[in-house]
């Protein structure tokens, strides 16, 4: 998504400031991508959404144990598998 929004706004400024614009355009994007700061922005990110999605998937394990614990039909199974 983020990658079709930057070459929207591309699209648009290098339209309006034409080839030579669009190219020094270009130079920026990658310049910035390749400084130490965006690489440390995107481990980050990187590290908060696998943080996040660990997280998630221990709720929803413990709300399905929760779930099944109240349900008499899921303990009379897990006695029966006992």
């Amino acid at each position: 998504m983020g990658t079709l929004f930057g070459f929207a706004v591309g699209y648009v400024i290098g339209a309006r400031a034409g080839s030579e614009g669009f190219d020094d355009l270009l130079r920026a994007f990658s310049a910035i991508r390749r400084s130490e700061e965006y690489r440390g922005f995107t481990a980050s990110l990187r590290e908060h959404v696998l943080h996040t999605l660990r997280d998630v998937n221990q709720r929803l394990a413990a709300a399905t144990e929760a779930t099944a614990a109240d349900d008499p039909v899921a303990r009379a199974r897990a006695r029966l598998r006992d």
